[in-house]
């Protein structure tokens, strides 16, 4: 009942202070709704001194189709990622698509996209990524590989995310939707390339939070405590969560569940842009961008988007003006159902980290065993 109270209060909250909460939570990297409670109230944001106001928060936004998780940075963790475009012959649906993203390492996720492509997305080691350049492939199948060190996710300007949820439809799709990205870009943290020590216990509380970001410190401690069989305490959870927020970027949105979101996905590769971390922090303020990935020394940028449920055409010419005023332009696209069978994500593969030797471990190129179980499993005819 009380959470009912506090959603309604909540869904009285003028834009203005909804937009507020939202764009401080985008670029600030703290963990747990004790911390995230405290951050706020320093800021003069709320005056709550319950955690129970950042639950019902967190639960509010849900409620209207978006989850707000922590912005993991890659780079922070020592990974690099990879992008696989594989043509085949043939895709289905895939029951045991899910097999694939577990029970591999350090897969992030797998799509099929219909007629014939295998999109496959790797988090790998730094030791690993010489296996992908000037990649061989795998015989008789097309492939092409990408590499990027980072990866912004989405935080689009809290005035185009309520349009997304709201309606209507024409105000993600114009122009100016487009227009606002460039004029309200993000802008890195100062500690964006700082490379922070790994350690498991921190790994640990990044795998609860993303699961569960709302956790208290109290909650975290007993889960961690059932985790290692031993008692932790609160002052003991607070330094692993303080180690954890330095491979965060704040928080980001992943839109679920609205009327004018729909569940079709698209990828695209983008070449000869002059300034792909700009693109990419620009076009992060667009509530359809879902992900934007670069490299330095590289003029490449891989982009996902959620596509609307109407006004595509208009929506993808204007992404195509967005793209050009960077001289970016598509060199390679595909279109996915982002639904059981078609798509399946993972989270980073914390279990791969091995403390004695502080590394993440070694494997062989998973590439071939992925379409080897696709194939097997009858999801691929290669």
């Amino acid at each position: 009942m009380c959470d009912i109270l506090t959603i309604v209060r909540l869904s009285k909250v003028a834009e203005k202070k909804l937009s507020k909460i939202l764009e401080h939570l985008y670029v600030s990297s703290v963990l747990t709704s004790s911390e995230i409670l405290r951050e706020l109230r320093d800021e003069g944001i709320v005056r709550y001194r319950k955690t129970k106001y950042v639950k019902s928060f967190f639960k509010f936004i849900d409620n209207m189709g978006v989850s707000l998780i922590p912005d993991l940075l890659i780079h922070k963790l020592r990974l690099k990622g990879i992008a696989i475009i594989t043509k085949v012959k043939k895709v289905r649906k895939c029951n045991g698509l899910a097999n694939v993203t577990t029970s591999i390492p350090f897969v992030r996720s797998v799509v099929l996209s219909i007629p014939n492509i295998v999109m496959i997305s790797l988090y790998v080691p730094e030791n690993m990524v010489n296996i992908y350049r000037n990649y061989e492939g795998v015989r008789g199948i097309d492939v092409s590989t990408y590499l990027y060190e980072y990866v912004i996710r989405s935080k689009p300007l809290p005035e185009y995310l309520l349009r997304a949820i709201e309606g209507p439809i024409e105000d993600i799709v114009n122009s100016k939707s487009f227009e606002s990205c460039f004029s309200k870009p993000l802008f890195l943290p100062s500690d964006w390339d700082g490379k922070p020590k790994i350690d498991g216990l921190a790994l640990s509380v990044l795998d609860a939070l993303l699961i569960n970001p709302t956790l208290t410190l109290k909650e975290l401690s007993e889960i961690l405590g059932n985790k290692f069989s031993k008692k932790f305490a609160l002052q003991k959870t607070r330094k692993a969560v303080n180690r954890a927020s330095k491979f965060i970027f704040g928080y980001r949105v992943a839109i679920t569940k609205t009327a004018y979101i729909s569940n079709l996905k698209m990828g695209i590769v983008i070449d000869g842009v002059i300034d792909p971390q700009a693109l990419c922090l620009s076009i992060a303020r667009h509530p359809l961008m879902i992900a934007c990935s670069w490299c330095n020394n590289s003029k490449k940028v891989i982009l996902y988007l959620s596509l609307p449920e109407g006004g595509i055409s208009e929506f993808k010419n204007n992404l195509l003006w967005f793209l050009d005023q960077l001289k970016g332009y598509i060199v390679d696209s595909f279109e996915y159902i982002f639904v059981k069978g078609y798509t399946s994500v993972v989270n980073i593969p914390y279990t791969e980290w091995v403390p004695s030797i502080k590394s993440w471990k070694y494997v062989e190129d998973p590439i071939p065993i992925i379409l080897n179980h696709l194939r097997s499993s009858e999801c691929i005819e290669i």
